[in-house]
């Protein structure tokens, strides 16, 4: 082998060696070796920043770190403003780990705009923002700036908004500059990929996470955006849809997107999370999760706002005939209501004859359902635990009084020789009533195929007919019309018998005051407090309620 000597055509070997370095630098790029990002940031500092004092402050650089010093007890800082080689806008993103509060001030056309350093790690210099950037506080002071990231926007998956604030987008094909996330409470975003990003505290206490939204475009259609969490646990999703919020655990795995609606994922425990798999799906017809709160209410009888007993009785009778039961354990098992509002649960499962509940699922749709209808409505529990005779109904606290509606079997107590609802305290205190049902014949019936026996004993006994298949083809649905209060308690004969109980109003009664389990399905309120109170005042064990 022969050796390169330094007598040997020197001015060969200069070539050969940067030649050398050359390719390796390209092998580098090539084989996504990833750049210091310190010696880059300070290489991007020496080319595109002009750095100068402010008031009696001195500072000296080193790589990308800025260590500032002032003696005096006045104003002081540093004014940073871009060469005159940029011409596009840059986003400069910074950290400031001192304890000592530090300002920055940004000089725009129409005057300055003032930040505290630590809401803020980053800020846009250029045409259309800000002209020149000042950090400054009273001296005296010994503090460092470290300068993390320059970038013109567009570059590094940054996304300048006009408000001088830059997102970052993600480099998937669907999603770049259409989807961006923005750090909130001042949590550190890294590893911003192609569908995915990792959200990490970035201080010692207090909540932080990360919020996504659409870029202001033409775009006005509604989408899906389908996602995973890495270390979900203790993780919140907000809803926030035109000033609207809701929220639900992190990991549902979806929420319905458009121009007008912001996700914030946060957690107030985690050290971090990962948001990955990030998915925009357009919107279509077929697809319940895209279905609107407004397409449910144009589903439901009566004028929104009407909150009248006559409005109330028709959305019980709506809900009654249109939430799918149950025949089949195998039915209520595959259907997962958490979290969902009662249009998902309508749309999802009841419209599609997919999935259908007992009386726990179909209380807790009749509940949500009038609540979204102004309606102050919750779910109470109550039966024999032991003897496995329990019941789950739905109330609905009005003007003092309480009534029982029951979507389960289609009923309510009402007045004698009216159709107005009684409430319920007086049919406990043993006043006369009368027990109203709604018709059952459109009511759908869900059996699961592989129970044949229970199907065809169904059948023979006349308790089901007309069935055909469902939209999910281990289902049959199938109607019942003689379905009502004592067909229900048909299925609790053996115990109630054992109780000294029929199957007509007055076991439903004397299961109430075997006691209660639990009032309320929502968050605590002046009516559950109140019925829980009076309850209690008759006698009656109530074991759980929102509020106490």
């Amino acid at each position: 082998m022969q050796t390169l000597r330094r007598h040997d055509t020197p001015a060969s070997a200069v070539k050969w060696t940067l030649r050398l370095v050359s390719g390796l630098l390209l092998l580098a790029s090539c084989s996504g070796i990833k750049r210091d990002p310190d010696v880059q940031a300070a290489e991007e500092m020496q080319e595109k920043l002009l750095l100068a004092p402010y008031g009696p402050a001195t500072f000296a650089i080193a790589e990308n770190h800025i260590a500032l010093t002032s003696m005096e007890n006045v104003d002081a800082g540093i004014i940073l403003t871009l060469s005159g080689k940029v011409k596009d806008p840059v986003v400069i993103r910074f950290a400031y780990r001192d304890e000592a509060p530090l300002n920055l001030r940004l000089s725009r056309a129409d005057g300055y705009s003032y930040f505290s350093v630590a809401q803020q790690d980053h800020f846009i210099l250029g045409e259309g923002y800000a002209a020149e950037a000042l950090f400054y506080k009273a001296g005296p002071f010994d503090l460092g700036l470290e300068i993390e990231e320059i970038a013109e926007c567009g570059e590094d998956n940054f996304y300048c908004l006009p408000q001088g604030i830059a997102a970052r987008t993600f480099s998937g094909k669907k999603l770049k500059n259409r989807l961006l996330v923005q750090s909130y409470n001042n949590a550190a975003l890294s590893d911003i990929e192609a569908k995915a990003v990792t959200v990490s505290r970035n201080s010692s206490s207090g909540e932080f996470g990360a919020t996504l939204n659409l870029a202001e475009t033409s775009e006005t259609e509604d989408f899906l955006l389908e996602f995973d969490i890495a270390d979900a646990e203790g993780v919140s999703l907000r809803v926030d849809r035109n000033g609207q919020m809701r929220y639900f655990p992190a990991d549902r795995g979806w929420a319905r997107l458009n121009p007008a609606t912001q996700l914030l994922f946060f957690t107030g425990t985690a050290g971090g999370f990962e948001l990955k798999n990030l998915k925009l799906v357009g919107c279509n017809a077929d697809e319940w999760r895209c279905r609107t709160a407004e397409d449910f209410d144009d589903l439901l009888p009566g004028t929104d706002g009407d909150v009248s007993v006559t409005r109330l009785l028709a959305l019980v009778e709506w809900a009654t005939v249109n939430s799918d039961y149950a025949a089949s354990k195998e039915v209520a098992a595959s259907m997962d209501i958490t979290g969902l509002t009662p249009s998902h649960m309508y749309h999802q499962y009841y419209e599609p004859n997919v999935g259908g509940g007992y009386c726990g699922a179909t209380a807790v749709f009749l509940a949500q359902t009038l609540r979204s209808q102004g309606y102050d409505a919750f779910t109470m529990d109550f039966g024999i635990a032991e003897e496995d005779l329990t019941h789950v109904t739905t109330i609905v606290a009005q003007e003092g009084k309480f009534y029982l509606v029951d979507a389960t079997f289609g009923a309510y107590f009402a007045l004698p020789g009216t159709e107005l609802p009684m409430d319920l305290l007086a049919v406990l205190d043993g006043q006369p009533y009368e027990f109203r049902q709604f018709d059952m014949s459109g009511r759908d019936f869900l059996v699961h195929k592989q129970d044949r026996k229970v199907l065809k004993r169904l059948k023979e006994i006349g308790a089901v007919s007309n069935c055909e298949p469902s939209g999910r083809k281990s289902f049959v649905v199938c109607k019942d019309p003689r379905f009502g209060l004592e067909a229900y308690l048909e299925s609790f004969a053996e115990g109630l018998k054992h109780n000294g109980l029929g199957t007509g109003p007055e076991a439903l009664i004397s299961l109430l005051r075997a006691g209660v389990f639990s009032v309320g399905d929502t968050e605590a309120s002046d009516s559950i407090r109140q019925l829980t109170s009076e309850l209690s005042r008759r006698g009656i064990f109530v074991a759980d309620a929102r509020g106490q």
